[in-house]
């Protein structure tokens, strides 16, 4: 296999994720796993995917990268045979046992998550049935998901980045007031999404 990714989770332990070439594809297929091994090479384990236990799961770290206290944050999706694909559920993976604890259920089917900087998993975003895009937002744990984006009822097509230090305000990609591509700041109180950097109409 080859690595596609690679987090620091300690001063000494790494995550990593690989893909491998199958069949007469040219490009390596990204297989949905995550290994961790030591900074010195010891320690090498499967941590999450099908490898692990032979379940039918596949996994990735939840972006931005969050490592505390020996565990991470690890967005899992187990196939359960629909072509619409599962909810994702996202938890907390010891960084040595790969044992973990669920902090969240995507509200949708095959979403992507975003915790803020505490590490609380806070958005929740994927393409629907209909190809349009929707974006959950909560405001912690044990809180309802709140659905503040819907392409499908006009809404700009967007997407979670990261939150700004304090947490009042996240980071967005999105069109810009011209349509050509952008970075948005929204605004978790009044909910407001304002331009901040664009590029220029074409």
């Amino acid at each position: 296999g080859e690595v596609v990714e690679f987090w620091w989770v300690s001063p000494e332990r790494v995550f990593y994720s690989i893909a491998e070439r199958t069949g007469a594809l040219v490009a390596p297929t990204h297989m949905g796993e995550l290994y961790a091994v030591n900074a010195d090479g010891t320690g090498k384990a499967a941590m999450a995917g099908f490898r692990v236990k032979g379940e039918w799961l596949v996994a990735d770290m939840i972006r931005p990268p969050y490592a505390a206290d020996g565990k991470v944050l690890v967005a899992q999706q187990r196939w359960n045979g629909s072509n619409d694909g599962s909810y994702p559920t996202a938890v907390r993976m010891d960084i040595k046992s790969s044992a973990t604890s669920e902090v969240a259920v995507a509200p949708i089917r095959n979403a992507r998550f975003v915790a803020d900087n505490a590490g609380e998993v806070r958005f929740a975003y994927a393409e629907a049935t209909d190809q349009k895009r929707r974006v959950y937002h909560r405001l912690k744990a044990g809180t309802e998901w709140e659905l503040v984006f819907d392409e499908s009822k006009g809404d700009s097509l967007v997407r979670p980045l990261a939150f700004a230090r304090d947490n009042a305000q996240a980071w967005f990609e999105c069109p810009g007031n011209h349509g050509a591509g952008g970075l948005c700041r929204w605004d978790v109180a009044t909910r407001k999404l304002v331009a901040s950097f664009q590029h220029a109409a074409f």
